[in-house]
């Protein structure tokens, strides 16, 4: 690996024209403090190089001048908790040259790390794994105040709606008046207007969302708290499904997710700047850093519509190994359904509340039929107004997730509102959140559950292309086909971002050798006869 030359960057210059052989977006893993790995495929052998900076002119460069069709490359001397542009090239060895996009990408901040998860309804922890999920009751308003207390130079708010029923408008006002910069976005459409006249914090720190045919609502539920702070330990990220009114606070059946990290605090205030700056719901851009480590955990942030949230969605729901479950307060989007299918299909349990305001769509009836008896539609006195779900919680060892927001799965959220999604990877908040869905789920009649298993021999059920052993797996992984034909199939091993790290045509069953890659968690992925099947395991030893 060496720094590319500048008569090289010139080469490259000249030979931007010839045909494109990326054929893979830029992946980024391994993120630390003051460096990152990007990874990304090419049809064909080339060179590997990274142009990067703090700005889109980018400005410096790394290379590899190993001839390869799977490229990875280290970006390193970085800064903590900073936003960097990366794009790549590689020059085959005809001496066609392809470029990547530009793509923001973030370093890890210096900050604790830490992530809450509270809930405002009854939680179960009966089926706690660790740490009991907390259900804040009456209390989810003074948590918030108390965070907004905590603010010292800066407090963002995105709030699809609120009241001072519970003093929270007060509190912002507070903040103000002892020198914070705080800035309100509201939605132009729903605000509730003795709220938003109350809110007392300078006529150019407020601002209500348009109003237009091509744009819905600014749905958004996050607070941004000194996000440029000089002290990594100050930033914090409120987000989740929770408006800041009495009922969606003290009543309804909501979640709230808190970060104490830079990095994710920074992500979020380059959305919610654009919007300050008027660009809003379709006209936004796809602008924002997609991977973080926080803690040590990996968490994704997607932005809506400029995201494509639904298909991450879609990838979530595809990931499950083990289990899936879902509580969403709207619901209407059949691809959705279809994706969930296909897991269950494969043998993955599946077990859904939906608030029966979309009783009447497609998208319910179509997964009535898969999951007859543990899909519900709510029917409570209060609104089950969630949008979460979760991924092998029962299966610590197949890397647990959950994605929460503000995002219902519905056209308007994917393609015309402002919202926002996280997903973390972390056992921990993926038992919490399965703690508060069996408590909705049990209310609305749900008896079935998944079995929680802390060890897992094989990744695919019976029906499934392929097994897979041990997992996990010192050295070398054995395959075997279920198919009585023993065709040929494709094996490709991947990280969890996606990227293939090795690829091989196997006849029948046969042997990969693992000894080169690193201690983790993997997926393998199995193409026969025009089926893909997937699954995941771990190098350890």
């Amino acid at each position: 690996m060496k720094r590319a030359t500048t008569f090289f960057v010139l080469m490259i210059s000249f030979l931007e024209s010839h045909p494109q052989i990326i054929n893979a977006t830029l992946l980024q893993h391994n993120i630390a403090t003051t460096s990152f790995d990007i990874s990304f495929s090419t049809q064909s052998n080339g060179n590997t190089i990274l142009f990067y900076g703090t700005t889109t002119s980018l400005g410096n460069s790394v290379s590899d001048a190993t001839m390869t069709s799977s490229h990875n490359l280290s970006i390193t001397g970085l800064s903590a908790a900073t936003l960097y542009y990366v794009k790549a090239a590689s020059v085959n060895g005809s001496g066609d040259t392809s470029f990547s996009s530009v793509l923001p990408m973030m370093t890890q901040s210096l900050s604790s790390g830490s992530i809450k998860c509270y809930f405002v309804r009854s939680v179960d922890n009966s089926v706690a794994q660790g740490a009991n999920a907390i259900s804040l009751g009456n209390a989810t308003a003074d948590t918030l105040i108390a965070y907004m207390n905590r603010s010292k130079y800066t407090m963002d708010i995105a709030i699809y709606d609120m009241d001072n029923y519970n003093g929270i408008v007060d509190a912002m006002n507070a903040a103000y008046t002892r020198g914070v910069t705080v800035r309100v976005i509201g939605d132009g459409s729903n605000m509730e207007s003795s709220a938003w006249s109350q809110l007392n914090i300078g006529s150019n720190n407020k601002l209500l969302s348009p109003t237009s045919s091509n744009y819905n609502i600014m749905h958004n539920k996050f607070m941004i708290i000194d996000a440029n702070s000089s002290d990594a330990n100050d930033p914090i990220v409120w987000t989740g499904s929770t408006n800041f009114t009495d009922e969606q606070v003290n009543t309804d059946a909501n979640n709230i997710i808190i970060f104490q990290d830079q990095s994710l605090a920074k992500a979020y205030e380059m959305e919610f700047d654009e919007m300050w700056g008027g660009t809003f719901g379709p006209y936004k851009t796809d602008n924002t850093p997609k991977e973080f480590n926080i803690g040590g955990n990996r968490v994704e942030l997607y932005f809506s519509p400029s995201d494509n949230t639904q298909a991450e969605i879609t990838r979530k729901i595809a990931s499950a190994d083990y289990d899936l479950e879902f509580c969403v307060y709207t619901y209407t989007r059949t691809e959705i359904s279809d994706s969930i299918d296909l897991r269950i299909s494969d043998g993955v349990w599946a077990g859904g509340i939906i608030d029966d305001t979309t009783g009447s769509y497609g998208a319910y009836h179509t997964l009535k039929l898969d999951m007859p008896n543990t899909l519900f539609l709510a029917d409570f006195t209060y609104l089950v107004h969630n949008k979460y779900l979760l991924a092998d919680a029962n299966a610590p060892a197949l890397d647990p997730l959950v994605l929460t927001g503000s995002h219902n799965w519905t056209y308007s959220a994917n393609t015309k509102n402002d919202e926002n999604t996280v997903v973390v990877h972390n056992a921990s908040i993926a038992n919490q959140y399965y703690q508060e869905w069996v408590a909705r789920y049990q209310d609305a009649g749900g008896t079935e559950l998944p079995t929680y298993v802390t060890g897992v021999n094989s990744v695919s059920n019976e029906n499934a292309a392929l097994k897979i052993f041990p997992n996990p797996v010192s050295e070398r992984i054995y395959l075997v086909m279920n198919s009585e034909e023993k065709t040929s199939a494709t094996i490709q091993i991947c990280d969890m971002s996606g990227q293939i790290l090795k690829e091989e045509t196997v006849d029948g069953n046969s042997a990969l050798d693992v000894s080169s890659l690193q201690n983790g968690m993997y997926l393998l992925r199995v193409v026969e006869n025009e089926k893909l099947s997937q699954g995941k395991f771990i190098i350890e030893r």
